[in-house]
């Protein structure tokens, strides 16, 4: 990982140090950072931003710690993709621009799998001795992309090995092997000839919508059904203080309130893929609504079995399973009375959640003479334990 992560750097600011030696380096990073206020008007910016924004930061998730951590990947992730965004427009917008005389916005002609795996390459040609610069231009492609593959695959390890802990769980080496394997033969498609258009296909649908409704349930979820209040409890118990006021306010109104609008916008704003001129038939398009819906379906199926599978009326049986679970609680074993007792007093109307996610105050801070004073004890247990 220390390889993975930190060479693609170090080969970046070669890439980066040697575009600037050639003519016009600077006028192509004044491009690349002149803002055009106008496009903040096109909704399609929003959803590609907060697609993007999943996409890239969604791996911090898997390797991140605690608040601390997540700030500094995020600062971390986000400066180096600015300085990759320098780095590519002194390479394209520059050098190929300055060498065959097209202005910049004409030679930027689309961006995202264009921009990087096929502009890009061909302004390397303009360097000398262009076979090493793109050599190192795919090691600095091909590093990262092992390092998020490893970053994205381990959940997947994980619930397995949880799910069969006797026996595939034991057996570490052949899972990592099968697993390897299987999705080596399902990516040789996406290396033919038609593998590019295969692969357009499945990022126009499946990085999109379902991922922006994928995160509102999930907003949704922390914030009202498991409740804020709660949320800010764990995290209290975990790190010691609890929610910051930022992210109990986004969680609970901004972001879902910002995601649904671009999920509608989405919707309305549809346009059926293409890759350069070519436009996907009917038949493809279908198939691509099925790599878009492939993602939810197994939540949509597991919520049908459990639902089925607890006793009473259906309200009954939604109200049981929008509690939490018994076997929900803290792994240190000191913290668990306590964690118990305040569930079992736990009593808030809708309304003190709301106005706990908006201020702070409500269900806990205005429970019993009791609850107060699990609170003072879990208090004195944070001093005492680490989580």
């Amino acid at each position: 990982m220390y390889v993975t992560a930190i060479s693609p750097v170090v080969l970046t600011i070669i890439i980066w140090i040697r575009a600037l030696t050639l003519p016009g380096a600077m006028s192509g990073m004044a491009y690349f950072i002149t803002p055009d206020f106008n496009r903040l008007a096109h909704p399609e910016v929003w959803i590609e931003g907060s697609v993007h924004g999943f996409l890239t930061l969604g791996l911090l998730g898997t390797d991140g710690h605690d608040w601390n951590d997540a700030i500094i990947g995020t600062v971390v992730t986000v400066s180096y993709g600015l300085f990759n965004g320098l780095v590519i427009f002194s390479v394209i917008g520059v050098v190929l621009s300055h060498e065959s005389g097209i202005p910049i916005y004409k030679v930027i002609t689309s961006g995202g799998f264009s921009l990087g795996f096929v502009a890009y390459p061909q302004a390397i040609t303009y360097f000398p001795v262009p076979q090493v610069w793109a050599v190192l231009f795919f090691i600095v492609l091909l590093l990262p992309g092992m390092d998020s593959q490893t970053l994205l695959m381990e959940p997947v390890f994980c619930v397995i090995e949880e799910i069969f802990p006797d026996t595939i769980g034991k057996r570490r080496i052949p899972l990592l092997t099968g697993v390897t394997v299987i999705t080596f033969l399902l990516g040789i498609p996406l290396v033919t000839q038609a593998g590019i258009y295969m692969f357009q296909l499945i990022d126009w649908y499946t990085a999109t919508w379902s991922i922006l409704l994928i995160a509102v349930i999930e907003s949704i979820v922390y914030s009202w059904i498991y409740g804020g209040d709660r949320l800010s409890r764990d995290f209290q118990l975990m790190l010691g203080r609890p929610l910051p006021v930022f992210v109990r306010v986004s969680t609970a109104f901004i972001t879902p309130g910002v995601l649904v609008f671009l999920v509608v916008v989405s919707i309305f704003k549809y346009k059926p893929p293409s890759y350069g001129n070519y436009e996907y038939p009917g038949y493809a398009q279908i198939i691509g609504w099925c790599f878009s819906i492939i993602p939810i379906i197994p939540s949509i199926i597991y919520m049908i079995w459990i639902v089925k599978n607890q006793d009473g009326i259906l309200k009954k049986r939604l109200s049981s399973l929008l509690n939490p679970s018994v076997d929900w609680k803290p792994a240190d074993k000191k913290a668990r009375p306590v964690y118990q007792g305040l569930e079992r007093n736990y009593k808030r109307s809708f309304k003190d959640l709301i106005l706990f996610n908006l201020m702070g105050r409500g269900g806990y801070e205005q429970g019993t003479r009791e609850t107060e004073d699990k609170h003072l004890e879990m208090d004195i247990i944070n001093k005492d334990i680490h989580v």
